[in-house]
């Protein structure tokens, strides 16, 4: 079974990746989080990987360790643009005074653009 890209985003320095498998009972997700920033003071990049969950929802859970919505979109499944940018939305609509700076890049990445408003 192969390794997909469920949701990439980045930010200056690194990035957040969940990654998807599908098998039989459905699919399966991680999260792999990369950090460069520490080599602008000569340490080494910062790598590491979550745990593997079974629903959408443990999934969303491990991404939300991370301001994620507020990342620029890198790439979003085409299987999971619907339900990414609902993620997106729902986690705008819960800040106080959301920058939505980003919000375009997620249309564009998750297929919105062309949507009524």
């Amino acid at each position: 079974m192969k390794n997909e890209i469920i949701l990439q985003a980045g930010i200056e320095g690194g990035d957040i990746t969940l990654y998807g498998v599908q098998g039989k009972d459905g699919w399966r997700f991680s999260r792999e989080v990369i950090d460069q920033s520490a080599l602008m003071l000569d340490e080494p990049t910062i790598q590491h990987e979550s745990e593997v969950v079974a629903s959408w929802e443990e999934a969303l859970g491990l991404l939300d360790q991370y301001p994620w919505h507020r990342f620029r979109p890198l790439e979003v499944h085409p299987d999971f643009q619907q339900i990414v940018f609902e993620a997106v939305m729902a986690r705008y609509s819960k800040e106080k005074n959301p920058n939505l700076r980003r919000l375009p890049d997620w249309k564009e990445c998750c297929g919105q653009l062309d949507k009524a408003e």
